[in-house]
């Protein structure tokens, strides 16, 4: 059995990047995804993950909330503030569900993070996914749709991370049940969509946990790689130094005992749970 351990939110700090970095290094992870408007991110960043020749799989961490948008506030005006930023996750969660985000504005603002990624790093992202899972929103998730349906025909291995986790495996980790329900609610409806559209995507996610519990991580950590069932089981990490629930998450993923034969780059075409 295989897996696929992704780190998330490379380029929202030096210290999450370094993090990262050490971790591939020591061939702990399998994927990276990359946040594009984000402070720590430029050409010296995604250098530095290319110089690991190809260790890992490097990804769109989409960034809809809080930051910058890479197109001009005007241009996406259901996505920020008055101020020009980018909506906080709990105001853009509540547009969403009340139909008040426009999703060509989000296949907009899509279309600029992508083409920064390309940019940076001289080649396609090899897959696409989001901060706090937004993607999965109702008027997010149909922008990114639309993106999809018209990205470059060069790009057409791209696969989308999904949050689904089946309730057997929630009760099985016995992780954050109900933070796991509510994000799985929102991924259970990404993946149809993908699976409908041909789009290549995960089959079995892991990694949510309330970050106070951090003490805990490293038996999360160990139950969840216990729960995951298929080949292309992701499990999502957030590493880094300044914050206490990241280190506790770096060292725990720089401990694991995981032998090499099971972990994974993504691979299409298995069965879901």
């Amino acid at each position: 059995m295989t897996m696929i351990i992704c780190a998330d939110d490379y380029g929202l700090g030096e210290d999450i990047n370094e993090a990262v970095l050490n971790l591939a290094a020591a061939r702990r992870l399998t994927a990276v995804s990359c946040m594009m408007n984000t402070p720590a991110m430029g050409r010296a960043a995604m250098a530095s993950l290319a110089g690991l020749g190809g260790r890992v799989e490097a990804g769109l961490h989409l960034c809809l909330t809080d930051f910058t948008p890479l197109s001009g506030p005007e241009k996406v005006r259901s996505l920020v503030s008055g101020h020009g930023r980018l909506e906080s996750f709990r105001v853009l969660l509540h547009r969403s569900v009340t139909g008040r985000v426009v999703p060509a504005q989000v296949s907009m603002e899509i279309a600029k993070q992508y083409a920064r990624f390309q940019e940076l790093a001289g080649r396609p992202p090899a897959f696409v996914d989001s901060h706090l899972h937004v993607h999965q929103f109702p008027g997010v998730r149909d922008g990114l749709m639309q993106f999809l349906d018209t990205r470059p025909a060069g790009c057409k291995n791209l696969w989308v991370r999904n949050a689904h986790i089946s309730s057997a495996r929630i009760v099985r980790q016995g992780v954050s049940p109900l933070k796991c329900l509510a994000i799985s609610m929102f991924g259970r409806q990404m993946r149809r969509r993908l699976m409908e559209n041909g789009i290549a995507t995960n089959h079995g996610f892991g990694g949510i946990y309330d970050y106070r519990r951090y003490a805990h991580y490293e038996d999360y950590l160990k139950r969840f790689i216990a729960c995951a069932r298929h080949p292309d089981s992701l499990l999502m990490a957030h590493p880094g130094f300044a914050d206490h629930w990241r280190r506790a998450e770096y060292d725990a993923l720089l401990r694991l005992d995981m032998p090499a034969g099971r972990l994974n780059c993504f691979r299409s075409g298995r069965d879901g749970d």
